[in-house]
């Protein structure tokens, strides 16, 4: 939660208010601009989840080259049967092999989007977050809008 204190300082800091004219009613209105941006890419909460996804995707890579590596292998020993088997086995065994890099390939894809996705949604908590420190802070400050 360190991470958390470090954004709620952050948008602490970065709030400048401004209060404006008086309006028909004579309440002042007060003004809060908030670079979100920076707030995000500064914040530990990102730092955290590059990394985690980071040595995630160093784990992907490697399975795809093991499963890569295991791929070209078979591919080579499939091409040395050639000589030695008929058509129709040849055909079943290139067959067969077809279906194995597909489903790698699959695999690699769907690794590849759930980590997207996982970024995303991790992505979608920290502006939430952010969010709500902004809103606190402008509550507790009696801002009436906030800019970001």
């Amino acid at each position: 939660m360190t991470g958390m204190r470090f954004v709620f300082a952050l948008v602490a800091a970065l709030l400048v208010s401004t209060p404006t004219p008086s309006t028909a009613q004579g309440a002042a209105s007060t003004i809060a601009i908030v670079d979100f941006q920076l707030v995000v890419r500064q914040s530990t909460a990102l730092s955290t989840v590059r990394a985690q996804l980071e040595t995630i995707r160093k784990a992907n890579d490697a399975e795809a080259l093991a499963s890569e590596q295991r791929l070209r292998q078979r591919d080579q020993a499939i091409a040395r049967d050639r000589e030695v088997l008929d058509a129709a086995s040849f055909d079943a065994k290139k067959r067969e092999f077809e279906r194995e890099f597909v489903a790698a390939r699959n695999a690699v894809q769907s690794r590849q989007q759930r980590m997207e996705q996982a970024y995303n949604a991790a992505m979608a908590q920290i502006e939430k977050q952010i969010i709500s420190v902004t809103s606190n802070i402008a509550r507790a400050q009696s801002i009436n809008v906030v800019f970001g």
